[in-house]
């Protein structure tokens, strides 16, 4: 059966956000299926590829984000459901800004882009350790902080380049006040022929 170990308490970020803790911490072999592991470890490498190849393309590609987010979600859920916390925590933080970038609070950026990559090597490093049953957890709380760093710049480059526009009340004032002189006029009645009629 495959191996869950015990979870550590999350770590909250300088930013308030809560996530897993990026921090090393020993991982065992004893208990992990082989089959799922080899299933892992040829999806984790698989996943790795799209994460690069998407990074590559994200200033030219509108899909590259979608396909970077759906990678680093799915990493992180198969991280998690094999224990690998270092792995989950750092495929969190990158699933993170990705989202923000979907969303459209964040913009791609040179800094993202060098985050991200360096996010991919650490991981297939982790993979790697993994395969050849090596101690895959690292400490990865530099690289957490590098992609926290760059969402925050990529957030702020998104507020200053799309200011959110002030409407100018003078135009609708006016257009209000026309509509209510014709309506005004439209009411006018001869109260002498209302008087004749009843």
């Amino acid at each position: 059966s495959l191996f869950l170990p015990e979870q550590s308490e999350s770590a909250n970020s300088a930013d308030g956000r809560v996530c897993p803790t990026a921090e090393a911490t020993a991982f065992s072999f004893d208990q992990v299926d082989s089959l799922l592991a080899d299933s892992f470890v040829a999806e984790a490498l698989d996943l790795m590829n799209v994460v690069e190849e998407s990074t590559l393309a994200l200033a030219t590609d509108p899909d590259a984000v979608d396909r970077l987010f759906r990678a680093m979600h799915t990493m992180k859920g198969s991280s998690g459901m094999m224990g690998l916390r270092s792995a989950n925590a750092l495929a969190h933080a990158a699933e993170e800004i990705l989202s923000e970038i979907r969303d459209g609070r964040a913009r791609p950026s040179v800094a993202l882009e060098e985050a991200l990559l360096e996010s991919k090597d650490i991981l297939a490093a982790i993979i790697q350790r993994f395969e050849v049953r090596e101690d895959p957890e690292i400490d990865v709380s530099a690289a957490v902080e590098k992609l926290r760093v760059s969402s925050r710049q990529a957030s702020s480059q998104a507020r200053s380049a799309d200011p959110t526009p002030t409407a100018s009340a003078g135009p609708i004032a006016s257009q209000g006040g026309a509509a209510r002189a014709g309506s005004s006029a439209t009411l006018r009645v001869d109260l002498k022929k209302m008087d004749e009629v009843f």
